[in-house]
């Protein structure tokens, strides 16, 4: 077939075609002909089958159906040559420069701010604020107010350049963390030069118990107490909230507990709740081993219809009703491999809607050297006709490294961070979504920072080929801050 008739095909069965093409196939293609460039410059849908879109450098509170469509062929570019960058067999930093004085800039959350290096930090006037760190940004300053002690900042993007911020702080009453703060915020375009994020609105909210793992979902907010053992869910709309006792869990000491929540999604979709946790099996406490369960619970039909009933406490203008969790289902993770888990079916049962993944429990092979790859398997559950079906999907082989960051989304932690001597090289795990496997980079400091005589990894932004590090001086001097650009 020449390339004339392949340009009369329909568009979407060009789409069809070039579905789960990489981003670089995507960028070739764009390039070949006028008709493929106009395509790629005005089609959302020409990237939205890319394998790796997920590494698209994205500008900050968008995702792929809000961006500009015109700038995503810019910003596939931008993914690319990241991508090679990574793998030379030393990333070499182009260019350097300090974002943080200790004891003057009392920088504390590279981490919960998605998109290009934006972070939080708490000024010498005590007021806790927004920055970027970005060379010729330093004016730019969303400031968030005088907060007594907060902890716990998170964040989701929610398109258009609006981001939602979610913290902790302490209830006046008894200076416990049950206050939930809740700010959604305006990025502008960062194109257009140094400019601050503004605040669209705030809210807050006194749960009943400290929250663990909190999530937000079309003003239902759903989270873990900070025992693990109870589910707090709430309608910010009907003001209506309930205190969930997962089964057997309350009755357990702080020093005995064998089972406990560690992380729960809430499904509207379904009107089900996804609970995970972690049991500790009476044999396995001393090795430490872990077993892991997932539940499938109802909904209080009150949280959607919003229907109030009677015999509830009132905490901050939400009435509370304390109740059991309604679990209809349960599932306990296997170890690899396992014959109660099949593979993905062609074919899924009609209604079948994906509720999770997990990870299969891995058998340690005692005669495996310290250095050697290691293959982790992934499973997907399902939920269909009031029960979980649970099904093997893929696997990811990666190599040991000093840390492992997620591919997207904003600066993550790194694990193992410590101090380093000038010039040691920083291994970093990065998951490659296109292949399903990790791809490890190895990250050279600066060497000419003045006067760093150790230097620590502070997080790491992989979208954006970032490193944060903190660099140790001679005494007196202080610490200092940088980011890092490869």
């Amino acid at each position: 077939m020449g390339l004339c008739t392949f340009l009369t095909l329909p568009v979407e069965i060009i789409f069809h075609i070039s579905d789960q093409a990489s981003l670089h196939e995507l960028h070739l293609l764009a390039l070949t002909c006028g008709t493929f460039y106009h395509l790629a410059m005005t089609s959302r849908r020409f990237w939205m089958g890319a394998s790796d879109k997920d590494t698209l450098p994205l500008p900050t509170g968008h995702t792929l159906d809000t961006v500009p469509v015109d700038q995503i062929m810019s910003l596939a570019a931008r993914s690319i040559s990241l991508s090679k960058v990574m793998d030379q067999e030393i990333m070499i930093p182009k260019r350097y420069f300090p974002i943080a004085l200790a004891g003057v800039d009392d920088r504390i959350d590279l981490l919960a701010l998605p998109g290009h290096s934006w972070f939080i930090a708490r000024t010498p006037d005590m007021e806790w604020c927004i920055r970027r760190a970005e060379r010729g940004w330093e004016g730019a300053s969303c400031r968030l107010g005088s907060l007594v002690s907060p902890i716990g900042f998170k964040s989701k993007v929610l398109g258009g350049g609006d981001v939602r911020l979610t913290f902790l702080g302490r209830d006046t009453s008894d200076l416990q963390y049950r206050t939930l703060h809740i700010v959604n915020l305006h990025f502008p375009d960062e194109r257009s030069g140094p400019a601050a994020p503004s605040i669209l609105d705030r809210s807050s909210v006194v749960l009943p118990q400290r929250p663990f793992d909190i999530k937000i979902d079309e003003g239902i907010i759903s989270c873990a107490t900070s025992n693990k053992t109870r589910v707090q869910i709430l309608s910010q709309s009907a003001k209506v909230g309930f205190l969930l006792s997962f089964p057997g869990l309350e009755s357990q000491s702080s020093k005995e507990q064998s089972q406990w929540i560690i992380s729960l999604t809430l499904h509207k979709q379904i009107d089900k709740i996804v609970i995970m946790t972690a049991v500790s099996a009476e044999g396995d406490r001393e090795s430490g081993k872990l077993h892991y369960q997932f539940h499938l619970a109802n909904i209080p039909p009150e949280i959607v219809s919003g229907s109030i009933s009677v015999e509830r406490t009132t905490s901050a203008e939400i009435t509370w009703e304390e109740r059991n969790l309604d679990i209809v289902d349960s599932f306990t993770v296997p170890e690899w491999p396992s014959d109660s888990v099949p593979p993905l079916p062609t074919q899924l049962p009609n209604g079948a809607v994906r509720v999770s993944k997990f990870q299969f429990a891995e058998k340690p092979d005692p005669n495996a050297p310290d250095d050697a790859p290691r293959t982790t398997h992934f499973g997907s559950l399902y939920y269909h006709q009031n029960r979980l079906l649970a099904f093997e999907t893929h696997d990811i082989a990666s190599s040991r490294a000093d840390a492992y960051t997620r591919s997207s989304g904003g600066t993550s932690m790194m694990t193992g961070t410590y101090w380093r001597e000038p010039g040691e090289v920083v291994s970093t795990a990065i998951f490659d979504s296109a292949n399903m496997r990790t791809r490890t980079c190895r990250c050279s400091p600066p060497a000419d920072i003045p006067g760093m005589i150790k230097y620590g990894i502070e997080g790491v932004n992989s979208t954006h080929g970032r490193l944060f590090i903190k660099v140790k001086r001679e005494e007196p001097l202080p610490e200092v801050s940088y980011v890092v650009q490869y």
